[in-house]
Order: C-alpha cells, then sequence, then structure tokens
C-alpha cells in the first residue's frame, strides 16, 4: 500500500476546512493549523495553534518539516462577509496581514522542501470585470488567462498571493516550488430567501457556487496531479472551482484539462423548484438567463 501523502491544511479550525473532512482526514496524514488551538474530537484531527501572520517564523516553521502539500486557506477576516462590515479603505491594513501570511506559508513551504501548495484565492480576483463586463451582458465568461481586475481590497489581496505563488514557482529563487492558486466560488448554500429581493445577486451566486463535494475533488486533483507544468515548464496554476452550474461565467476549462476536474454538481438541479418559484414569479423583474445589469454586484 502506498504511503500515505502528508498534508498540511492553514485554517484548519475554518469553515471550508470543515468541508474537507473527513474524508481528507482518511485519505491524508493530516496536520491542521489555525490561530486558536483544538483537541481531536469527531474523528477530526488536533488542530495546532499558530500566528501564521507573524513574521518570525520560528514560531511554527516546524510544522512544515516532512510535508508533501499545503493547502492554504486560512484568512484573517476583517468583519461580516468577506469583511464588508468594514469600510473600503480601513481593509488594507488588515489584507496587508493576509498578504504577509500567505507570504510566510509560501517560504515555510519553499525552506521546508515541500512540494506543492494550494492556495486559497477567490473569483473576487476578477470582480471589475465582472460587474463591468459579464453583468452588462458586454463578455460571456472569465478565463483564468484575463487580466485580472479586482474593484475590492479583497480582490486585491488574493490577486498579491497569485502573483506571491508564481515566483515561488518560477524557480528564480532556487527551486520550483509547485503552486495552484484555487479560485474558489460560492462554498455555501444558495437560498433564495438570504438575497432579500436582489434577484441579479442570486442569480450571480448561482453560477458561483461550488458544493463540498466538488470542492474536496477539486482540492484532492490538486494534491494528487502528477503534473501542473505550463507551457513554459513553470508549475503554476490559477484555475476555478466552481461547480458545473448552468448560469456559470467562469472558465473551468483549464481546471478540467490540467486537474482533471469533473464536478458533479449544478445549482440549477439542486435548487430547481426554489429557483424556478423565485425567478418566474409573476411581477419579479429580473431579466432571464445567468446575469444581468447589476452595478451594485461585487
Amino acid at each position: 500500500m502506498a504511503e500515505k501523502r502528508t498534508v498540511l491544511i492553514t485554517g484548519g479550525a475554518g469553515y471550508l476546512a470543515a468541508q474537507l473532512l473527513p474524508e481528507f482526514a482518511e485519505r491524508y496524514d493530516l496536520r491542521l493549523v489555525d490561530v486558536v488551538e483544538r483537541e481531536a474530537a469527531g474523528g477530526s484531527p488536533a488542530v495546532t495553534g499558530a500566528d501564521l501572520i507573524n513574521p518570525d517564523s520560528s514560531k511554527y516553521r516546524r510544522l512544515f518539516e516532512g510535508v508533501d502539500v499545503v493547502i492554504h486557506l486560512a484568512y484573517k477576516n476583517p468583519g461580516g462577509l468577506w469583511g464588508s462590515a468594514v469600510p473600503p479603505y480601513e481593509r488594507f491594513p488588515i489584507e496587508m496581514q493576509n498578504i504577509q501570511m500567505a507570504f510566510n506559508v509560501l517560504r515555510c513551504a519553499y525552506d521546508a522542501g515541500v512540494r506543492r501548495v494550494l492556495l486559497a484565492s477567490s473569483n473576487a480576483t476578477t470582480s471589475w470585470t465582472e460587474r463591468a463586463r459579464i453583468h452588462t451582458r458586454r463578455q460571456e465568461i472569465i478565463t483564468p488567462e484575463a487580466a485580472p481586475r479586482s474593484q475590492t481590497f479583497y480582490g486585491w489581496a488574493k490577486l498579491s498571493y497569485e502573483q506571491l505563488g508564481f515566483l515561488f514557482a518560477n524557480g528564480d529563487m532556487g527551486r520550483q516550488l509547485e503552486v495552484i492558486s484555487m479560485r474558489i466560488g460560492a462554498p455555501r448554500p444558495i437560498p433564495a430567501t438570504a438575497y432579500n429581493g436582489n434577484l441579479l445577486r442570486y442569480k450571480r451566486d448561482l453560477g458561483a457556487y461550488v458544493s463540498p463535494k466538488d470542492l474536496r475533488q477539486f482540492i484532492r486533483k490538486g494534491i494528487e496531479v502528477e503534473n501542473i507544468e505550463d507551457e513554459d515548464g513553470v508549475p503554476y496554476l490559477v484555475a476555478y472551482a466552481v461547480s458545473d452550474n448552468t448560469r456559470r461565467f467562469w472558465s473551468i476549462e483549464n481546471a478540467r484539462r490540467v486537474l482533471g476536474f469533473d464536478p458533479e454538481d449544478d445549482s440549477e438541479v439542486i435548487w430547481a423548484d426554489e429557483i424556478r418559484q423565485t425567478l418566474t414569479a409573476a411581477g419579479e423583474g429580473s431579466s432571464p438567463g445567468r446575469v444581468g445589469h447589476a452595478p451594485g454586484i461585487s
């Protein structure tokens, strides 16, 4: 029997990590790290406490020794849904801490000889393109190769993770650290009642949905696929992690081709009855199809 890969998950006590367990705990030798320590419970491994924002990596670099793959999910939330409770300019110093944390994780992985790092990026890296081009029907789909233009500090910070990842992957610092930037969609249920009548936002999130099953598959493939080198020989990939949604407007072609990602779920099927009742209600005023002009969407 092949030896289990050792996989370190940052943000190990968080919402996204919970979607990976317990399947990953059975499949891999897991190490979970978060800002708060937690004892093993319910079949989940213990969580080791560490402040990965601290520039003094001597406090936690030991956690990366002997690791095959790091999944970086940790994120310091300024408050509200993705920091929505904080005014834009006040996001900058907090997001700088998240960028510092991403650098610390990449540096520790590099120094410890880790083969691959999967970074939790976001579709927010292209939120300006989404608002200005997709929702105005000037463009049909966003590819990972398109120029990333974000309208938020959150998306800017995630883009910074991606750029840091490329610096470690291209080999100029010595060796090539393999890096996958996962532009994760909406990893949560999409109940119509949560949108308070904002049907454009509702349709947008139906397109962004990624089910727990599909997220696990995406990350599992990212851990196990043998080769992620691009045409220039750089082991670096930016790919959208979303389900195969009818209303999806992000391309997952390279995730299919490079990772073998084959999503099984579609929000349109999961919530079919609710979608039909909500979007066909008399007088609701929403345009048909995926999305429509909606300046307030970000």
